[in-house]
């Protein structure tokens, strides 16, 4: 069983990429800046306290109506 598992990973070993210098012979076009950002229409997110002043209500709560 062993011996068809060695010969199987030999037989599907990967092609061999070109070495360092040749590899880098040529590099790529140049990306320009502006074509890596997208530029689209957005909603601003939605009020998580649905504009509510929680500061103001928590005083108005628990605020000690006697202090003085």
């Amino acid at each position: 069983m062993r011996r068809w598992f060695r010969s199987r990973k030999l037989r599907q070993q990967p092609a061999q990429q070109p070495g360092g210098s040749k590899r880098f012979k040529r590099l790529p076009a140049r990306v320009d800046p502006r074509d890596l950002r997208s530029s689209h229409q957005v909603n601003p997110p939605r009020d998580p306290r649905g504009g509510l002043d929680t500061d103001r209500d928590f005083i108005t709560r628990y605020g000690d109506p006697f202090d003085g």
